[in-house]
């Protein structure tokens, strides 16, 4: 982003519901629900940090400048020229400094769960740095110091340890191809992927003035964020989980 789109797109905080939701935020009232409510993303990221950079570099210009927006609790917002590991081209690097509270999110595990519940039907990749450990066979040194000629040497299993980007977004959205195509395990998968069993589902194709293709599912057990609302008149009874 430019610098004038840093200031539209982020610090112009009273254009938006991030307004009433950082205002509920500092009342502690804010969660997860509110989000949808205030109509927000970005500055949902205050719900589990104190302090948010947003490094970037626009494409637009050539020999743009490489800029770092900064705001604590969303109340006001600086933005500087940045001078860290810089871009090849163009780019955005998203930065939260998270609260004492919030440092479960540090945990990769935890990241990976949250992208398997909420990111698998993503079109873009999604990454996830991570450590992983896997085990080679190696010879013992120590077993094969007696190995004579012609011996085949003896070996040990070590483990070994490697950090890097590991996508974790492969499922493909089931309900984009043809019904006939899609297996019943298919199905239950996709949705035990959040949830528990289904009870029933409908896979169907709208076609006319408006066309969509789409899975209704309903749960076999009622889903906590639905509880809330059972018995609320005025509440939808129909939730819409991803959308492509």
């Amino acid at each position: 982003m430019t610098r004038d789109e840093l200031i539209n797109n982020l610090g112009r905080i009273a254009q938006s519901g991030t307004k009433n939701f950082l205002e509920a935020l500092g009342k502690g009232k804010a969660d997860v629900n509110l989000i949808g409510q205030f109509g927000v993303g970005f500055y949902s990221g205050y719900l589990v940090a104190d302090k948010v950079e947003v490094v970037t570099k626009s494409m637009q210009t050539p020999n743009a400048p490489q800029l770092r927006w900064t705001s604590q609790a969303g109340s006001s917002f600086t933005i500087e020229d940045d001078d860290s590991e810089p871009f090849a081209t163009s780019g955005t690097r998203l930065i939260l400094h998270l609260k004492d509270e919030a440092t479960d999110y540090l945990d990769s595990s935890k990241i990976e769960s949250l992208l398997n519940r909420y990111s698998e039907f993503i079109e873009f990749p999604i990454s996830l740095y991570k450590e992983t450990t896997e085990y080679k066979q190696v010879p013992d040194v120590e077993a094969n110091k007696d190995l004579k000629e012609g011996e085949t040497p003896k070996m040990k299993t070590v483990p070994e340890t490697k950090q890097g980007y590991e996508r974790v977004n492969f499922q493909k959205p089931i309900w984009l191809r043809s019904p006939k195509e899609v297996t019943e395990e298919e199905y239950q998968s996709a949705f035990r992927a959040s949830y528990d069993e289904p009870m029933k589902y409908s896979h169907f194709v709208l076609e006319g003035q408006v066309e969509c293709k789409a899975i209704l599912y309903v749960p076999g057990m009622l889903p906590f964020e639905l509880s809330k609302d059972m018995f609320d008149e005025n509440a939808r009874n129909i939730r819409l989980y991803v959308k492509r």
